[in-house]
């Protein structure tokens, strides 16, 4: 599993041993795995998983309470998160091509309303944070 995934996980247990649902952890990895793909869709994501769309948003929903939809959207912003946190990357471009959004705009303002605070903000303090270090 990745690291930004075990993260992720970690605040999704809460106190809780929930990443024991073997479909839950195999959802989680799917996602994981095909997160960089601009094309990974709900239906993708039934494909990969070897389920109908129906069956997806079930289980989506018994699992984490969240929509399939959503639950990617919120593994791209997460993962984001974690790559400006983590500095492995330095721009919003980088970060782009490392979830699988191409639009800046959508998700500058996604991980906005997710975080609180713009990526470009997050960066920059990163950035500023290496420079310093180095000295």
């Amino acid at each position: 599993m990745s690291e930004w995934l075990e993260v992720w996980v970690n605040e999704l247990n809460n106190g809780q041993n929930i990443y024991r649902d073997s479909e839950l952890k195999i959802l989680l990895i799917i996602i994981d795995q095909h997160l960089s793909n601009p094309k990974l869709t709900v239906e993708m994501l039934a494909g990969l998983l070897e389920m109908s769309r129906r069956q997806l948003y079930r289980n989506s929903e018994r699992l984490l309470d969240i929509p399939p939809g959503k639950l990617i959207k919120e593994a791209r912003l997460r993962k984001a998160r974690w790559l400006i946190r983590k500095g492995r990357c330095k721009t919003t471009g980088q970060v782009l091509n490392e979830i699988g959004l191409g639009t800046a705009r959508y998700f500058e303002q996604e991980f906005k309303n997710r975080f609180e605070v713009y990526p470009e903000n997050l960066l920059t303090q990163n950035n500023q944070l290496a420079q310093v270090q180095a000295l």
